[in-house]
């Protein structure tokens, strides 16, 4: 089984695109739909588990970390996102009735976990101080060769070309610190991204309210379904009422006509 571990410090199971839709019942094009749940994933992602013990109002808090990576709905709209297969598959929780005590981040498609760690950004490990260095480093081994073998004018002479230098080095110049312009950027390309920015925030927040329309529809049209039985199972019974009304009524009457004694007129007396 691989894992990874999230900037939060949680171990995530990483399971593969194919294994996850077979596990969670959840259909090819839900693993492309990313950006709806963008959002909740990332402030499970960066933030760690979310938890409330004592109120139950997790999904709240989940809500309002998620607004700070983008969400837009309102925090009813988190509860019908997490129902989705695709989440529940991602998401463990615990709830009690219309409670939900803490939401974890702990299982993810490849996909998907792939995605979140492009998002993550890279860490440099710190810089070693100089108290953190070595204290005692291997020491290096230098070739020294002994006074006596250097000639005395061939040690005149490099003395006095180490003093040219230490000269030379004293009479120069300081450096010039080097001067950064910052170029500023195009006003065009600025409005063209600011317009854009713009345009892929209205498309979230309408692909955000018609996914809540939907749902609403969809929950309508289950309310509608489950009342369609219903009134069939009572009409069934009505109907059956009636039959058996309608069937005792019938052997009632053929009952009386069955035991009715025959009578004779006075035309039939006299004619016998």
């Amino acid at each position: 089984m691989a894992t990874i571990t999230s900037p939060a410090g949680e171990t995530i199971e990483v399971v593969s695109d194919e294994d996850f839709m077979e596990l969670y019942d959840v259909r090819g094009p839900d693993l492309n739909i990313w950006n709806p749940k963008m959002p909740l994933l990332k402030s499970l992602w960066f933030g760690g588990m979310v938890e409330d013990s004592i109120s139950g109002r997790a999904t709240k808090i989940l809500w309002e970390r998620a607004r700070s990576h983008g969400y837009k709905a309102a925090v009813t709209g988190v509860a019908s996102l997490l129902q989705q297969n695709a989440l529940k598959g991602c998401v463990d929780r615990e709830t009690n009735g219309k409670r939900t005590y803490w939401y974890r981040l702990a299982r993810l498609p490849q996909s998907w976990a792939d995605k979140l760690v492009a998002l993550t950004p890279k860490v440099k490990p710190p810089a070693q101080s100089e108290e953190e260095k070595p204290s005692n480093p291997e020491p290096v081994a230098v070739a020294v060769s002994h006074p006596e073998d250097v000639p005395e004018d061939v040690a005149a002479a490099v003395a006095r070309e180490l003093l040219a230098e230490v000269v030379r080095i004293i009479n120069a110049p300081p450096p010039q610190p080097q001067v950064v312009t910052e170029q500023s950027p195009d006003p065009e390309v600025l409005e063209r991204l600011s317009k854009a920015l713009e345009y892929g925030q209205k498309l979230r927040r309408e692909l955000s309210e018609t996914g809540d329309e939907l749902r609403a529809v969809k929950q309508e049209r289950d309310t509608l379904r489950q009342r369609l039985h219903i009134a069939e199972a009572n009409m069934d019974k009505a109907l059956g009422d009636g039959r058996r009304f309608v069937d005792e009524e019938v052997r009632k009457q053929l009952g009386k006509i069955m035991s009715a004694r025959p009578t004779t007129t006075k035309g039939d007396d006299d004619a016998g």
